[in-house]
């Protein structure tokens, strides 16, 4: 992910809300506190929002269409590393 190809500020908040987060799953996930780890992914809620409200992701211009790509696979990393959502059915 590459912050300077980031067109919009929802990119820019997004990126900048994922990455504290990350962190801390990774201190919630070792000490098994699951509850911790759930209510941190809830905090990406608003800014994920934003992001699809505001932010074509097929844009024309090819680095930008990666970057925002990339952005998404690293929220997708950060969701699988608490759970497997893919498994709950509905």
């Amino acid at each position: 992910i590459e912050p300077d190809y980031f067109a919009h500020e929802e990119e820019n908040t997004l990126w900048q809300n994922l990455l504290p987060i990350q962190d801390s799953l990774d201190v919630s996930i070792e000490n098994e506190l699951f509850s911790e780890s759930m209510a941190a992914l809830a905090q990406l809620r608003p800014p994920v929002d934003e992001f699809f409200d505001h932010v074509t992701v097929n844009t024309e211009d090819r680095e930008c269409r990666a970057n925002r790509l990339a952005l998404l696979w690293s929220i997708k990393v950060v969701v699988d590393h608490v759970a497997d959502f893919s498994k709950i059915e509905g």
